[in-house]
């Protein structure tokens, strides 16, 4: 090789002959929907979650009057305190409104979508290294052995 020169060398992955037609993919082309669930259901997780603490407050028309700016700044605004007109057919102070409790469904769905992702490529965690259940030597080689079999099943020619 000269110098200067870059080498290129093709990674193919895996193909398949269909009649007279080559179909080529590799090791993320099915890992592509679990991937866009997850990250539908973190982000749908964390807007979630950001929404708790701007939870609208319960007020009357008379609590408020006059200090509709004010109260108004409440959601893009972090105020030390707030001042209310007390209302005699509405006794009490002005009360946030119950937030939205986490929904745990979403947290679910993204690991399910992350199992999903490792199923379909083939990459546990034990093959990245991490613990698993396993607590024998004997086990744990099994497992990582497992992760490489996957790997090396995606053809690199």
């Amino acid at each position: 090789m000269a110098h200067g020169d870059i080498p290129i060398i093709p990674v193919v992955g895996e193909e398949v002959y269909i009649e007279n037609h080559t179909v080529r993919y590799g090791l993320v082309r099915f890992a592509k929907d679990p991937q866009r669930l997850f990250n539908y259901m973190r982000s749908a997780s964390a807007e979630w979650i950001a929404l708790q603490p701007k939870a609208p407050f319960l007020v009357t028309v008379a609590q408020i009057a006059g200090l509709e700016d004010k109260w108004g700044e409440i959601g893009h605004a972090n105020k030390p305190y707030l001042t209310y007109n007390p209302d005699p057919k509405a006794p009490g102070k002005p009360e946030r409104a119950q937030p939205p409790v986490a929904a745990g469904g979403l947290i679910t769905e993204a690991g399910l979508a992350a199992e999903d992702m490792k199923n379909t490529t083939g990459i546990f965690d034990a093959s990245l290294g991490q613990r698993s259940n396993e607590v024998s030597g004997a086990a744990i080689k099994a497992r990582q052995k497992e992760g490489n079999l996957a790997l090396s099943s995606i053809s690199i020619t």
